[in-house]
């Protein structure tokens, strides 16, 4: 991967990557097991992970499992995952530049120790939680890279074989880990199955990605548990609930849907109570717009800049779609 830079970077490279490597392998020995991870550490978890009663989540009660009785399997694979988010962040970023590696793998460091105490709480800090969101967003972001592959210009020959192997059960895999997760990649093979279509490349691999899909949508989704979910909005005593009304419309749920998330997970996720985060918002923005070519775009930054002041000043205030849109 790294034959090509100078050795000065190429050993550079390999200490930092190192170096991250131990850090997080220790950070993820002190996190402790806490709240259900007992549970699920006994034969109550086993059978609710065999019996699929809580939800259906085959992949990612597995990982809850074998980590909640081993110490060491949850070493391995928080501190793994925890290095592995950035180290693919920076790989889909850099788009095959060795020489843009380094920064953005520092970089993608930087944003995960960033992450607001409350994410790192129901992720990094929960060993059940990094066993379905931690796990998943590495495969997510490996499942990108196969995508990527997907749509080379000059495949090898081995490239197309590979590929039809291992794409359809990695993508029911991945589908069987949490259940917006299972419905965004669906929703994302269809999308890139459309493209494919328009460039004629990848068809094949795509429809086979699509049954690999769907086949995972089908066994998380066909649990008792989430007819009950559409018939009366709650299940499981109040444990599971939906957040729109049962019998609403397409319309309805997509509106549900949108204000929960730009309103208040992603709000909450990137921390925009942040002075600082505003700033470095309202500074990118600035920088690629200057660089876009049509520099009086630049003036548009002062949008998010306004929003932060609004939101900083005024009691009571909401932070505004603009402030991470433009961004």
């Amino acid at each position: 991967m790294f034959r090509t830079l100078t050795p000065r970077r190429r050993w550079a490279t390999l200490v930092v990557l190192a170096l991250f490597l131990l850090f997080w392998l220790a950070l993820a020995a002190c996190v402790p097991y806490a709240h259900d991870d007992w549970d699920w550490g006994l034969e109550q978890g086993l059978e609710q992970w065999l019996t699929c009663s809580l939800n259906s989540r085959l992949v990612g009660n597995f990982f809850v499992v074998i980590m909640t009785r081993s110490f060491l399997i949850k070493v391995l694979v928080m501190g793994g995952g925890m290095f592995a988010t950035p180290l693919l962040l920076a790989l889909l970023a850099a788009r095959g530049d060795r020489e843009k590696f380094l920064p953005l793998f520092l970089a993608a460091n930087a944003g995960v120790l960033l992450m607001p105490v409350n994410i790192w709480r129901q992720s990094y800090g929960w060993v059940s939680g990094f066993a379905n969101y931690g796990v998943s967003a590495v495969l997510f972001l490996g499942w990108l890279l196969l995508i990527r592959a997907v749509f080379r210009p000059d495949p090898g020959p081995r490239h197309p074989v590979l590929l039809a192997a291992v794409l359809p059960v990695y993508t029911a895999v991945l589908c069987l880990f949490i259940e917006n997760l299972s419905a965004v990649v669906l929703l994302s093979v269809l999308a890139l199955l459309v493209y494919a279509l328009v460039v004629r490349r990848g068809r094949a691999a795509l429809l086979l990605a699509l049954a690999g899909a769907a086949v995972g949508c089908y066994l998380i989704f066909a649990n008792p548990i989430y007819q009950e979910l559409a018939d009366t909005g709650t299940a499981l005593g109040g444990v599971r609930n939906l957040s729109f009304a049962p019998g609403s419309s397409l319309l309805e749920i997509a509106g549900a849907t949108f204000s929960r998330f730009f309103c208040i997970l992603l709000p909450k996720t990137v921390a925009f109570d942040t002075p600082g985060v505003q700033c470095l918002l309202t500074a990118a923005s600035a920088l690629y717009l200057w660089r876009s070519g049509k520099r009086w775009l630049t003036l548009l930054a002062l949008i998010p800049a306004g929003c932060s002041a609004v939101y900083l000043l005024l009691p009571g205030a909401q932070e505004g779609v603009c402030l991470w849109l433009l961004p």
